[in-house]
């Protein structure tokens, strides 16, 4: 079903034709096309892993070694 507002539509009517035999073991919501979230993801995690290596490698400043 890709209309979640006729969900309680097609419930009622399945309870309907059923009666008290009707069993509704859980609703699962998915996505169809999640290629643009997935690739918005994708972007907004490589830019999180920047500023992390960005804000570890900062402030390393070589050192000598100690003689």
């Amino acid at each position: 079903m890709h209309k979640v507002r006729r969900a309680g539509a097609a419930i009622d009517a399945a309870a309907k034709a059923v009666g008290n035999g009707v069993q509704l073991n859980g609703v699962s919501f998915t996505i169809t096309n999640d290629s643009s979230l997935l690739r918005a993801a994708r972007i907004r995690a490589m830019d999180n892993a920047r500023l992390a290596a960005g804000q570890l490698a900062g402030p390393a400043t070589p050192t000598s070694p100690a003689s």
